[in-house]
C-alpha cells in the first residue's frame, strides 16, 4: 500500500492509476476517500497518471492530533507535500465539493504545482 510521510506531519494513503501521462490529482469532498473516484479511473488513467489520496482524517490517512487543523490551508499543504514527494511536477487538479476549496487553496499557495484546475 502506498503511503507518504508528509512534511505536514501526516502519513497519507494514496493510489496512482495509469502508467504514463501528465499527473492528475483528484481531491474529494468531506468524508470521502480515494474510492470516490473509482468510476472515473478507467477513462482518466488511459491518458493521465491519476493520483487519488485519502485526505487528512479519512480513509487510511492518519488523523491529526488536533481536529481543528483540518482547514483548507492544511489540506492544501498536505496535497502540495504529496505532489512534492511524488516528484511529478505540476499536476492537473480536480476538486469536488470541499475538494474544490482545497484545490483553489493549493493553486493560490503553490501555483508551481497546479497546471490546471477543475472545480465541481
Amino acid at each position: 500500500m502506498p503511503f507518504a510521510d508528509l512534511d505536514t506531519g501526516l502519513r497519507m494513503y494514496y493510489e496512482i492509476h495509469g502508467d504514463s501521462g501528465e499527473p492528475f490529482l483528484l481531491l474529494g469532498g468531506t468524508g470521502s476517500d480515494h474510492h470516490l473516484w473509482q468510476g472515473f479511473l478507467p477513462q482518466l488513467s488511459e491518458r493521465f497518471r491519476v493520483i487519488t489520496p485519502d485526505p487528512r482524517g479519512t480513509g487510511q490517512t492518519t488523523r491529526p492530533a488536533d481536529p481543528t487543523t483540518c482547514s483548507m490551508r492544511a489540506m492544501a499543504a498536505d496535497a502540495a507535500s504529496l505532489l512534492d514527494i511524488l516528484g511529478f511536477g505540476a499536476a492537473h487538479v480536480a476538486g469536488l465539493s470541499l475538494g474544490s476549496s482545497v484545490a483553489m487553496e493549493l493553486g493560490a499557495s503553490r501555483p508551481d504545482l497546479v497546471k490546471s484546475l477543475h472545480l465541481h
